[in-house]
């Protein structure tokens, strides 16, 4: 859908929802109906998720657009998403709520590149994908210790500190620019694929 939207435009049996790329319109509640399970914004989505509500509580994967550059609010995003990704363009702050609390996956998209404080990421969740241009320090506790797949991006040149990575890791990623020394404890023995 490229056109703008109002209540009842949108069949009320839709699943799964793709807004086209020329879509860029402030959503309001109940433009998407209750039915829709996988949304997507198309490439030129950039307009506030408020009030709470605009995005329903049926959502469970979400993919923002690459031009969308908002501040989400704690609670903004219903906590039925389990798979959330941020677009080329993402790289505001997160805090404690911002993230929906059942997440299971996400991915940070290109530019995300903020210093994420411990307990912002749900401890649902089990796949992180960090954005290329990350290169934050991961404090301990930074990453739940639910998580088994854990990628940076090609950015990411900081030591990794005893704890930061948690023992649930079973797949770790470190991308090309990653020139940091390993200690013989910064990597967990759960880690079987590096």
């Amino acid at each position: 859908i490229n056109s703008n939207v109002v209540v009842g435009t949108i069949p009320p049996n839709i699943k799964t929802l793709v807004f086209g790329n020329s879509f860029n319109q402030l959503l309001k509640i109940g433009y998407i109906p209750n039915s829709v399970t996988d949304l997507s914004f198309g490439s030129k989505f950039n307009k506030p998720l408020s009030p709470t509500g605009v995005i329903p509580s049926s959502v469970q994967s979400l993919r923002f657009s690459d031009r969308f550059n908002q501040e989400i609010k704690p609670f903004q995003l219903p906590s039925s998403i389990t798979d959330l990704t941020f677009g080329h363009d993402f790289n505001k702050s997160l805090i404690r709520g911002s993230i929906p609390e059942n997440l299971v996956s996400i991915d940070f998209g290109y530019n995300f590149s903020q210093f994420i404080t411990p307990g912002t990421i749900p401890k649902t969740t089990r796949k992180i994908k960090l954005s290329e241009m990350f290169n934050s320090i991961i404090t301990p506790g930074t990453i739940p210790s639910s998580v088994k797949t854990l990628i940076f991006g090609n950015s990411y040149n900081q030591s990794l500190l005893v704890g930061s990575i948690p023992d649930s890791v079973t797949e770790l990623h470190l991308g090309r620019d990653f020139k940091q020394g390993l200690s013989f404890d910064c990597i967990p023995p759960s880690v079987t694929t590096l």
